[in-house]
């Protein structure tokens, strides 16, 4: 009875010694987990802060872009100001030109004549301005 009890002796030594090493490694399993998980924690809080950044990167982007067609819109409005500015001033040294030489007092043929090409003169001006793009 003796080698019997000393054989049940052993075997429950040896599934103690089994479960006691499966209890360690488990112990060993569960803190790599541990660790892993604080490392996914660490990457998604750092996920999150550059998907914070980029957000705050699209929305300056987007509000760059309607400032920037702002003043696009204001710089095609101030060209055209600036060409009829420019033919206001073209007509007024017509006005000057012709009043000096005398064009616009030698009567109504004259000066339906010189109206004609003034009228002819700033036509061909608006032609190139719209040919070109500027109106």
């Amino acid at each position: 009875n003796s080698g019997t009890s000393g054989m049940a002796e052993q075997s429950a030594r040896e599934t103690t010694n089994t479960l006691e090493e499966l209890n360690m490694q488990m112990g060993a399993e569960h803190e790599r987990m541990q660790r892993v998980l604080e490392s996914l924690d660490e990457s998604s809080t750092q996920i999150a802060t550059v998907d914070e950044h980029y957000t705050e990167y699209g929305k300056r982007l987007a509000n760059a872009s309607k400032l920037l067609q702002g003043l696009k819109h204001r710089m095609e409005t101030d060209s055209s100001y600036i060409w009829y500015a420019f033919l206001f001033f073209v007509s007024v040294c017509v006005y000057v030109v012709l009043k000096r030489t005398g064009a616009i007092r030698l009567g109504k043929f004259t000066m339906n004549t010189t109206a004609g090409t003034i009228s002819y003169v700033f036509e061909s001006l608006l032609e190139a301005l719209v040919t070109m793009g500027l109106l």
